[in-house]
């Protein structure tokens, strides 16, 4: 940040708690030169009211108000994101313009972060900021340049990004460490995706990085009924020390809470044999209006034909029959009319049962199976826990959308929700130890990268 400096060329810092503090020092300003520093003053802080919702803007009027002249040219402003959904970023630009790609902030979940910037204004004295996710923001002004200054100022632009911006891509080795088998020598030939994923067009990218992230879910468990109850607890891959994949940890029926974890920069979900007939679900706090791409990493481990994953866009507004699954939809002999195959407007999509056909509203876009014959389409993948395959959903906006899981594509009719929708992954699980006589590879998914954009 900028900071003016008083008669004696001091300036002072004030911590709210006992902190250490660095400080250094990259360039200065002498008196005659055009930069303006009044007093900082706070300019916006959505923690009194609403948070910035994701993939949304917020105009700022700066020009005219807060000691700036109407016709100031830039501004230096210092941008914090508090109580972020998920991990996201900031885009600050003069709202004039085109939204640009450079970021000027980014932040994670669980802790506040901030960054000094100088930010043009338009003709009207404005700056608007983005958010990839919904977060509070927290703005103050630390100085401002006049239309006269030398200051010459561009719509952001970014010059050098080294990130990866691909995704996991088959049979090709990663390198990013993402490797949840817990250790270097495990033998999997393809951990799963790279661990930087290109989130920067993204209005929600969950990648739990540092195992953070579950809390921009909501999230739960719905059993048919109590009446079959196969067990009150079962195993779910890594242990509570987070071991590689094949050590266990034991969840109980009674506390759904446990059907959710992370470890190693992963999410879990796990049901076992629990009811007649169980779905975990867990849907992104924010809602979705525009984008046109879904995508998510998960393995395609074969678990049995009767456990089973599927992800599902739901108009707003809509309500399950089931209050403790209010946005799940499925379609399956054993839930018969509890829930509704489909609401309205909505799109579902994945493998049609248990290492089944890719499918798009229930309906094969393919005659080859994930892992059973007609296929499999991922021999691989099919007899591994540590391998993560991306997945995603496209709406073309002409009443088609393209299905893509690792290398092949798909084009079928359908389109996104009109208007606001929520994302819902679903984990289906009917009686799934049937399947395996007592002795099944597991009851987990392995999640990552859940991307919108």
């Amino acid at each position: 940040t900028v900071v003016a400096l008083d008669d004696s060329g001091k300036v002072c810092l004030w911590t709210s708690t006992t902190t250490d503090l660095v400080v250094d020092i990259n360039g200065s300003f002498n008196q005659g030169s055009d930069l303006d520093t009044p007093n900082p003053q706070r300019i916006l802080d959505t923690r009194t009211a609403i948070a910035n919702r994701g993939a949304t803007s917020v105009e700022l009027q700066v020009g005219g108000q807060h000691g700036v002249p109407a016709d100031a040219s830039a501004a230096v402003l210092n941008i914090a994101a508090a109580r972020a959904a998920a991990n996201g970023y900031v885009i600050a630009w003069p709202c004039a313009q085109a939204r640009p790609t450079a970021a000027s902030l980014n932040y994670t979940v669980g802790t506040a972060s901030s960054n000094g910037t100088v930010v043009a204004l338009d003709n009207n004295g404005k700056v608007c900021l983005w958010t990839s996710t919904t977060t509070d923001l927290v703005v103050d002004i630390n100085g401002f340049f006049s239309r006269q200054s030398n200051l010459d100022t561009v719509n952001p632009q970014r010059i050098l990004d080294t990130r990866s911006t691909s995704t996991s891509t088959p049979s090709t080795p990663s390198d990013s460490g993402n490797n949840d088998s817990g250790s270097n020598d495990s033998g999997a030939t393809n951990p799963g995706p790279t661990s930087n994923p290109d989130t920067r067009s993204a209005a929600f990218a969950a990648t739990f990085d540092g195992n953070s992230g579950l809390d921009a879910f909501d999230r739960g468990v719905w059993h048919r009924d109590d009446v079959l109850v196969g067990s009150q607890s079962w195993n779910g891959d890594h242990d509570l020390s987070c071991g590689g994949p094949d050590t266990q940890r034991t969840i109980s029926r009674n506390s759904p809470s446990q059907s959710f974890y992370t470890c190693k920069d992963h999410l879990m979900t796990s049901v076992g044999d629990a009811s007649g007939y169980s779905m975990a679900w867990l849907s992104p706090k924010q809602t979705f209006n525009g984008a046109t791409t879904v995508s998510v990493d998960v393995n395609s481990t074969f678990l049995g034909v009767r456990q089973w994953w599927e992800i599902g866009l739901v108009p707003v507004g809509y309500q399950s029959p089931q209050p403790d699954c209010p946005l799940c939809t499925g379609k399956h002999t054993a839930i018969g009319n509890r829930l509704d195959e489909l609401p309205a407007g909505g799109i579902v999509f994945g493998p049609l049962g248990g290492g089944g056909a890719p499918m798009v509203n229930y309906e094969k876009v393919t005659r080859d199976h994930v892992c059973r014959t007609p296929g499999p389409l991922d021999s691989e993948g099919c007899n591994s826990k540590p391998i993560r395959r991306t997945w995603s959903l496209t709406d073309n906006q002409n009443g088609t959308v393209t299905l893509q899981f690792m290398d092949q594509k798909w084009t079928t009719n359908g389109s996104f929700p009109q208007g606001d929708w929520k994302l819902v992954i679903k984990d289906h699980n009917y009686t799934p130890s049937k399947d395996c006589n007592g002795a099944c590879v597991g009851f987990t998914w392995h999640w990552d990268n859940i991307i919108v954009r």
